[in-house]
Formats: C-alpha cells, sequence, structure tokens
C-alpha cells in the first residue's frame, strides 16, 4: 500500500517512531509495517506492507466482488496519478485531530 503524507506532519513522525526497531517489535503495535520511503521535495511517499489478502476473508456474493472492484478502482485511480483523493481537498478540509 502506498500514501503520500508531508515530510514534517506529524502522521510521518508518528509512523516513523513506531517502527522504529524497538517498538515495531512490540506485539501490542497496531502500526502498518513501513517498508520503505521516498522523499521528494515537501512530500513523503510511504510503501506499507500489505494487511492481508484482497481474498480473505473469500468473496462470497456478486454484490461483494463488486463492490471490492468499485472501492479498488476509487483507491488506484488517484494514486496512480500522484493525486490526492477527489473527497480531501486540503485548501477546504479542517485540521484532524489527532488523538
Amino acid at each position: 500500500m502506498l500514501r503520500r503524507v508531508k515530510r514534517h506532519s506529524s502522521e510521518f513522525s508518528i509512523l516513523q517512531t513506531l517502527n522504529g526497531d524497538e517498538t515495531r517489535n512490540d506485539p501490542w503495535n497496531p502500526a502498518p509495517n513501513l517498508l520503505y520511503t521516498a522523499e521528494r521535495g515537501d512530500d513523503v511517499v510511504l510503501c506499507f506492507e500489505r494487511l492481508f489478502d484482497c481474498d480473505d476473508p473469500p468473496l462470497q456474493t456478486v454484490s461483494n466482488v463488486i463492490d471490492y472492484i468499485r472501492q479498488a478502482l476509487e483507491v488506484s485511480k488517484p494514486v496512480a496519478r500522484g493525486e490526492t483523493h477527489p473527497s480531501v481537498d486540503p485548501a477546504t478540509s479542517p485540521p484532524q485531530a489527532h488523538p
């Protein structure tokens, strides 16, 4: 999975901390495994380990398959072009509160 974040964002700092050597091996650490980071300008592209296979649990109905394909296309299209999701406009979105 790929995700683009700002280099100086709290999300990037937290993910780096949770993927440090000591913290990564903690069984209570819920963070996804960060495989690689690539920096470009003020952005960082994060490459995460896949959390689970797309067919586990198996898709049981045609409706499940159609829903999966719709969601996969919705996410992969903006990522492939290097854009943010159309529903997220950084200029108009309110700041997110992180616990």
